[in-house]
Formats: C-alpha cells, sequence, structure tokens
C-alpha cells in the first residue's frame, strides 16, 4: 500500500468525523476514470475491492487521510457513513 503519484490528490474533497478523522471522498467516476487506473499496479486486490464496496454502500470511494488508501475499520466507515447520508 502506498501513495500513488499518477493521481492528482488535491481534487478530492476532505471531510471529517465528529471526533477528528480525516478522509476524503471519491466520486465513482473518479474511482473508474482516474484512480482505479492509476493505482492498479500498486494496491492490492483488497484495497481496490474496499473502494468498490464504499461506492456500491455510500456512492463514494473513501481515502484516509493521512495515507490516501481506503479504510476499512467498522466504527470509522460507520461515522463516515452517517456522515454522507446526512450531507444528502
Amino acid at each position: 500500500m502506498e501513495f500513488v503519484q499518477d493521481f492528482d490528490y488535491s481534487q478530492l474533497e476532505l471531510h471529517h468525523t465528529s471526533y477528528g478523522l480525516g478522509y476524503y471522498t471519491i466520486t465513482p467516476e473518479q474511482w473508474e476514470e482516474e484512480l482505479k487506473p492509476a493505482v492498479k499496479e500498486d494496491w492490492s486486490e483488497y484495497d481496490i475491492n474496499l473502494v468498490e464496496i464504499h461506492i456500491k454502500n455510500c456512492g463514494f470511494g473513501i481515502l484516509d487521510e493521512a495515507f490516501y488508501m481506503p479504510i476499512d475499520n467498522e466504527y470509522d466507515l460507520g461515522a463516515i457513513y452517517n456522515d454522507i447520508e446526512e450531507s444528502k
């Protein structure tokens, strides 16, 4: 798992949970057209699947602010999914 240089992370929207966890959301289009092709050689199949699960669950991929990797902590995802739902 590593930061991928071939993607412009500055275009992602930064959010924070109520307890301060920073995360980026990525649209399905950004994922399919830009980030997925850039990470396919560097990320594990597990990490790629995580982003696709996030998209199926809430409509966005979710990446950790510090490492630009998909979040897989259930507690954090619960808070993030709630934040996304409330913002609709």
